[in-house]
């Protein structure tokens, strides 16, 4: 039985303030062609379906639409789908019974009096034959997993983890023994690799930092996991995977391959033999780092973009020495030259430009202070440099212009 995992599609997601529609839509459209081309019995989508609790319309269509595509022009049996912590795990199993019917489980919910068992579905080949079992858990909060009277410890996390593992076992002990079965869930693992834009996920709740996928995995022949934004195995063990995320979620991700996993259950229930398959992505995306030089050069460097394709987006993160009017403009200028726009831009001066100007034990009364000097300091401080005799000339040019002489 061939399953293929995906997850953390974060439909109607910005990027820098811009759209990707079109994106999305591109790999999806992969997806869909990869379910039908390698003719893929289920499909599990493993959480964040959705980048916000409430998506407009047109994300809430095309995620119908992917589901319609699946079934229809793919062809598959299956397809599973559980909420992420950014879905609304209510909002997304609304038409769960409707969509059942035409072959779409989804799992929103686990309250934490809810029947594990129902959590368990079964999952179907291409001609509706029941193959395999899947334990479908989506992404659980402190009031999914906390009962009254738990004594777990004293350490909030610790409680959290414990009550996770609690509830995740649960779900496994419900899974019906005679053939193979899939765990899906939501959640970030121990020892998980974060992508640069996934670093707030180290404050959310502390299950997320010490989830032992064990819990919920151990005995399966595939773990399917959403939730961290790179693709990677989970523990060592190749058959426990994050997807990884639909598209690049930060510059930091610029290069790294997005993809979706192809999973091939034994019939004996044993590990399924996993198969990494890239997507194509819709644009090119580059960070650039160094002096204003260095990232000018690189720039005029860059491949020129097809009039008639995709704009790429580049980030530029520049280290300066001295201030730079207008270099954004700058910047954003040269790109566009290669047809390329600029979407991000950061100034990384050469100091410590969030201390004091003077230690805070030795702070001159405001009267003893020479603007020129405090302008020299602050400059020191913030670019490691001294100001450049024109920099200087021009604040004494000001000052003498502020104080009417």
């Amino acid at each position: 039985m061939l399953i293929l995992h995906t997850s953390d599609w974060h439909l109607g997601a910005t990027f820098h303030d811009r759209a990707r529609d079109q994106d999305e839509d591109h790999a999806l459209d992969q997806i869909v062609a990869v379910a039908r081309d390698r003719r893929v019995d289920a499909v599990v989508i493993a959480g964040d379906v959705f980048d916000t609790a409430n998506p407009g319309a047109a994300e809430q269509r095309r995620w119908y639409r992917t589901l319609q595509r699946l079934v229809e022009e793919a062809g598959v049996g299956s397809v599973l789908a559980i909420a992420g912590n950014h879905d609304s795990g209510l909002r997304l199993e609304g038409p769960r019974e409707l969509l059942s019917v035409l072959k779409v489980e989804l799992r929103g919910l686990l309250p934490r009096d809810g029947d594990p068992a129902a959590s368990v579905v079964p999952v179907r080949d291409r001609v509706g034959i029941q193959r395999a079992w899947a334990a479908l858990v989506p992404y659980l909060r402190e009031g999914d997993l906390l009962r009254p009277g738990d004594d777990l410890g004293t350490d909030r996390a610790q409680r959290l983890a414990l009550a996770l593992h609690r509830r995740w076992g649960e779900v496994r002990g419900a899974v019906p023994a005679g053939l193979p079965w899939l765990a899906v869930g939501h959640a970030f693992a121990t020892g998980g690799s974060l992508g640069g834009s996934e670093a707030p996920v180290l404050v959310e709740v502390g299950n997320l930092g010490q989830a032992e996928v064990a819990a919920l995995a151990d005995g399966c022949s595939y773990a399917a996991f959403g939730h961290l934004h790179r693709p990677q195995a989970i523990a060592r063990r190749e058959h426990w995977r994050y997807s990884g995320a639909l598209l690049p979620t930060g510059f930091d991700e610029a290069g790294q391959e997005r993809s979706i996993v192809l999973a091939e259950l034994p019939n004996d229930g044993g590990p399924a033999a996993v198969e990494v398959v890239p997507l194509r992505p819709y644009r090119d995306y580059r960070r650039l780092t160094g002096s204003r030089d260095a990232v000018l050069t690189q720039i005029l460097a860059l491949p020129a973009a097809a009039a008639d394709g995709p704009v790429p987006w580049l980030q530029a993160i520049l280290h300066l020495d001295q201030p730079v009017p207008g270099l954004a403009r700058t910047v954003a200028d040269a790109a566009a030259s290669r047809g390329w726009s600029c979407v991000a831009t950061q100034l990384h001066r050469g100091g410590a430009a969030a201390g004091q100007v003077y230690p805070a034990a030795a702070l001159p009364e405001l009267g003893g202070i020479d603007p020129t000097e405090v302008f020299a300091m602050l400059h020191r401080q913030t670019y490691a440099s001294e100001p450049t005799p024109e920099l200087a000339a021009d604040f004494a040019h000001l000052l003498a212009t502020v104080q009417g002489r």
